[in-house]
């Protein structure tokens, strides 16, 4: 199968797919000849992967670094925490018969992953091949390479100084004076990192013990084949500390940046320079549902909402099952939904039917050409969930934003309100809260939970809803 076959065209800047640098083999070329490519189940193996094998000029033992993608586990856990267990036991098992062919043959078994069902290994491809050829082996494909793209310098609106424009086009300052900012909920940020010693950050990280410098809990930093790497907090670029500020940032420069500044933080560091692995980004996931220290050991309490301000134009089938397990484990997955797509394109995760896709309005409410969005239909996915509507509309929601990282963000502070109002709201019941906060545009599209959010509507609707619900429950059950 190609991997190439899996994912749409016009695929651009948003997320670049590329066959991870170092790839290759872990043993020296010791013959001129090129080592023979798997042949017995070719069609499970991504073409990348072949034309790698077959260009190498290297010995029948080289060894090259390819994921083990397994079939789909169709769960229905009862609750997040019995989910999280679930995906992890299920994951085991399935994945027993790969990690012990592997090591019979001498091979590597680099890295488990139980978010998305999938193997790190690092074997030859006669290794590949017999792998391959398992019945539970979905595909094998290249441990591939995410890039952020460089956000283009934009024009700010102007509004009142003692707040950004884009947190008083929402309304989240009427919502922070009645007393609503987050308090309470946890946001895990998967990015570039975070620079905690920017003032306007100072002790939000949180932490399992604040006397380490680590920041067990709240901070780790993962290498490209998802393990982690010991470090303290810091961004690798610009791009993560800015996601930080937006969400929770406060106003030590006299102006309010954050939406929720209450909230508490987590930041794994997934894109180092802006690109990062498959197996660094499913990694940093899966620590922030479950988080741990640099040594393996749980630290922490998981994150109620993750933030991904990254997508991969097209539908990308490597990324509905991690957004999906997301969900299923009762976090809310906001992520951005692209920009300058083709007309009507969107990215991937964004575009993934459980995940909240954001996008961008303009300081006139209005839709901005850089900013993806349109219909998603079934059949573009190259094997979409049965449960999956026909066609559906994204983003989800529109978000007064210069782009749609930050629309994403403030998109993620709509949950941490409705958490504040009547904590916590799981993502089903956050996402019925959203359609009763639309504030209206051009160019909003035909969905009609889409529309840049109103938080001082949002909490309002929330309240009502919580209230109706109660009177007709005779109690105050959660809705």
């Amino acid at each position: 199968m190609s991997l190439s076959a899996s994912r749409t065209r016009g695929r651009r800047l948003a997320l670049a797919v590329l066959v991870a640098a170092g790839s290759l083999g872990a043993l020296p070329a010791t013959a001129a000849a090129a080592p023979e490519a798997p042949t017995a189940a070719h069609h499970k193996i991504a073409k990348e992967l072949l034309d790698r094998i077959a260009g190498a000029r290297s010995g029948p033992g080289t060894r090259f670094e390819a994921v083990v993608v397994l079939k789909d586990r169709g769960l229905a856990p009862s609750s997040p925490d019995a989910a999280r267990r679930t995906l992890t036991d299920s994951a085991k098992a399935m994945q027993a018969p790969v990690v012990d062919l592997v090591g019979a043959r001498r091979d590597q078994v680099v890295s488990t992953f139980w978010l998305k069902n999938m193997v790190l290994v690092r074997a030859t491809p006669a290794t590949l091949d017999s792998v391959a050829a398992l019945p539970l082996v979905e595909r094998v494909i290249p441990n591939f390479t995410l890039k952020t793209p460089t956000e283009p310098q934009r024009k700010q609106a102007k509004t009142d100084a003692a707040v950004a424009w884009g947190v008083s086009k929402i309304g989240a300052d009427r919502v922070q004076r009645d007393g609503t900012t987050g308090a309470g909920v946890r946001v895990a940020i998967l990015d570039t990192g975070i620079d905690t010693a920017h003032p306007d950050l100072a002790g939000k990280l949180v932490s399992d013990d604040p006397a380490n410098a680590a920041h067990p809990g709240g901070w780790l930093e993962f290498g490209p084949d998802g393990s982690p790497v010991r470090s303290t907090p810091h961004d690798s670029s610009y791009h993560g500390t800015h996601v930080a500020g937006t969400i929770a940032g406060g106003r030590s420069s006299g102006t309010q940046i954050g939406v929720a500044p209450g909230a508490e933080l987590m930041a794994g560091l997934v894109i180092p320079g802006g690109s990062g692995t498959l197996a660094q980004v499913i990694a940093g996931m899966q620590w922030a549902i479950a988080p741990y220290d640099a040594d393996g050991r749980p630290a922490g309490k998981p994150a109620n909402v993750v933030s991904m301000s990254l997508g991969e134009e097209g539908y990308s089938s490597e990324m509905v099952e991690p957004a999906r397990n997301i969900h299923l484990a009762g976090a809310f997955p906001a992520f951005a939904i692209g920009n300058d797509c083709v007309p009507g394109g969107s990215a991937a995760p964004g575009n993934v039917f459980e995940s909240t896709g954001v996008g961008a309005t303009d300081d006139g409410d209005n839709v901005p050409d850089f900013s993806c969005g349109g219909v998603v239909r079934k059949k573009d996915w190259a094997d979409a969930p049965a449960s999956w509507p026909d066609s559906y509309v994204v983003p989800d929601r529109f978000d007064g934003a210069r782009r749609d990282g930050p629309g994403a963000r403030r998109a993620r502070r709509a949950h941490r309100r409705l958490g504040r109002q009547r904590p916590l709201h799981p993502p089903e019941r956050a996402r019925r809260h959203l359609p009763g906060s639309r504030f209206g545009g051009r160019h909003l599209g035909h969905d009609p939970a889409a529309g840049r959010r109103d938080r001082s509507a949002l909490a309002r609707h929330s309240r009502l809803r919580v209230a109706a619900a109660a009177r007709d429950a005779g109690g105050l059950d959660d809705p």
